[in-house]
Order: structure tokens, then sequence, then C-alpha cells
């Protein structure tokens, strides 16, 4: 078979980083016998790169995305506010997600995930706050007023909260109305009368 052109092998090449990472897939599969079988029935001339090249491709997409992030909300994000939570993944890994929000120059709220950091430290406050300044540190928005966090209402993040209005002066530590109407429907749930009036109703 003839040659991919390179140009044409690049673009072939991004589409396939860009599959990698919005479907959450392994670089390693660009390795598998299916994978390398159905590129050669669609472009034959294609060299299919390694899974550390794709890795590689990802990681400079992933800090050229980010530079273009931070450029923006340098000049975007004159007082913004964070939503945030720990979660913890099937694989049992601790995960902690910092959202930012804010108006922009021509008044869209803009909303844009800026971390989903391994946490495997302890979850104390003190812990949390070093993790927000960190990416605040990292996206160069020491300088800009955070406004409010959002949280759930576990006693170390809403301590964290705490932590970080002392720290800052004017950031207000909010639980999230969601969390909190989600537990009042756990707690109405638990009510043995409704219970019992669940699982009748689910038998008609």
């Amino acid at each position: 078979h003839a040659k991919c052109p390179d140009g044409r092998a690049k673009k072939i090449t991004e589409h396939v980083v860009d599959m990698v990472v919005r479907d959450l897939r392994p670089a390693a599969m660009v390795e598998g016998i299916g994978f390398k079988a159905l590129m050669n029935f669609i472009e034959p001339g294609y060299r299919v790169p390694s899974a550390n090249h794709i890795a590689e491709v990802a990681k400079r997409k992933f800090c050229s995305g980010k530079a273009a992030i931070k450029t923006y909300l340098c000049a975007e994000a004159s007082y913004f506010a964070f939503t945030t939570d720990i979660w913890t993944s099937r694989a049992n890994d601790a995960y902690l997600s910092l959202t930012i929000h804010f108006i922009s120059s021509n008044w869209k709220i803009i909303s844009c995930v800026l971390a989903t950091a391994p946490f495997p430290e302890h979850h104390t406050a003190d812990n949390i706050v070093e993790k927000v300044k960190q990416v605040m540190t990292d996206y160069s928005l020491e300088k800009i007023s955070l406004l409010s966090v959002v949280h759930d209402q576990c006693s170390n993040m809403q301590l964290a909260g705490d932590k970080l209005h002392t720290e800052t002066g004017n950031c207000q530590s909010y639980s999230c109305a969601a969390h909190r109407l989600q537990l009042c429907i756990e707690e109405g749930l638990s009510i043995n009368a409704i219970s019992q009036a669940l699982g009748a109703a689910k038998k008609l």
C-alpha cells in the first residue's frame, strides 16, 4: 500500500488521540489487534503509532489547552466561584474535582473544570485548601477575587470553606442545595411508613 501522506497521517493521529481522551480509553488500545485491523482497512497506508506516542500527543494537547484556558481566565474572570467535590473511582482511588464559574465580559455564564486531581492524602480541611490553592496557582488566579465555594455538607468540606473565607477575606462557603435536597429525600424514604408504601406500590 502507498504510504499515507504525512499531513493526513498527522490528522489521523490527532483524531485517534481525541477519541482516546473523549471516550476515556487507555492509550494502549492503539496497540490492539482489532484497532490495527480497523485502521488498516480504513487507511491501509497509515502506520499506527505506539501507545507512548499517543500519550505524548495527548499530554501536549492538554498543556496547550491548559495554557489557552489560563490566558482566557486572566482576561475574562474578574470575579469567580468554585464548586468542588471529593469522590472515589471504581478502583477506589480518591479524586478532588474543581470547577470554576464566572460571568464573561459579554455577560455569558462560563463554567470550566480546572482539575480532577488524584487526592491520596487524608481528606482534612488543610489538605483540601492546599489542593484548591495549588489549582489557583496553576491558573494564576491568586490575584482574582474568589467570591464563593460550593461543596457538600461533609464536615471537612465545610471547614475547608471556612478556612478559605479566613484566608481570602471575601470567599463565602455554601453547601450545595442539590445535595441538601438529596439528604432530605433519603431521610424521608427511610421512614418506615413511606418505605412500606413504596414497597407495596412496586408490586402493583
